[in-house]
């Protein structure tokens, strides 16, 4: 199978490079006082680092529902938005809702200029990709716990392709994780089959 990552080290060898501080908006995510509580029917919902997985896109159906004070803060998500986690393991993914919803401080969001033609999903891609895990990596401070500091995102570099071909390497991510989610549907099938044949032998 394709390994997005291996095609993009050889898609990204280009000279054209871009600060991030110029290219989006890198706003800090809301410090919490204490654990997030749950609140059916409250106002908002937060996202956090769990919430971002491996396949590009918010996990907002497990986004904690919730109420507080948000008088003095500007970390709320918007459509499109990209975040990054900011410790552990630097995972990012892009944002499409719109909920209220208050980004946590275990993330950055990304948020693209206009003038700027990025896709929200190519920097996910890039930052998930192992050129870009490099980078994050050599980034993070820190002893027990990893984390990037906020002046060194916004100082990074990143290597920017044309949009065409931006959407190719999207597209074709996207491809080669509908391929992988076949494969585990088919996998989880063949084990149910030869489970239900174990078991029924074993019951005779």
């Amino acid at each position: 199978m394709l390994d997005i990552y291996s095609i993009m080290q050889y898609t990204l060898c280009v000279q054209n490079k871009k600060i991030i501080k110029d290219i989006a908006d890198v706003i800090t995510g809301y410090t919490f006082r204490s654990a997030v509580k749950e609140k059916t029917g409250g106002s908002l919902y937060v996202l956090q680092a769990k919430n971002i997985k491996d396949d590009l896109m918010i996990d907002e159906p497990l986004m904690v529902n919730t109420e507080c004070d948000t008088s003095h803060t500007r970390a709320f998500a918007r459509d499109g938005d990209v975040a990054i986690s900011t410790r552990g393991f630097f995972r990012s993914a892009v944002l499409h809702s719109n909920k209220k919803i208050l980004a946590s401080s275990s993330v950055y969001l990304l948020r693209i200029k206009e003038s700027h033609s990025i896709m929200p999903e190519y920097l996910a891609l890039y930052f998930n990709s192992a050129i870009g895990q490099q980078q994050l990596g050599n980034l993070m401070t820190g002893a027990a716990i990893k984390f990037i500091a906020l002046k060194d995102l916004k100082n990074m570099k990143i290597p920017l392709v044309a949009i065409k071909d931006q959407q190719k390497l999207v597209i074709l991510y996207c491809n080669i994780k509908k391929q992988e989610q076949l494969l585990k549907k088919k996998r989880d099938i063949q084990k149910n089959i030869i489970n239900g044949a174990l078991k029924q032998m074993l019951e005779e």
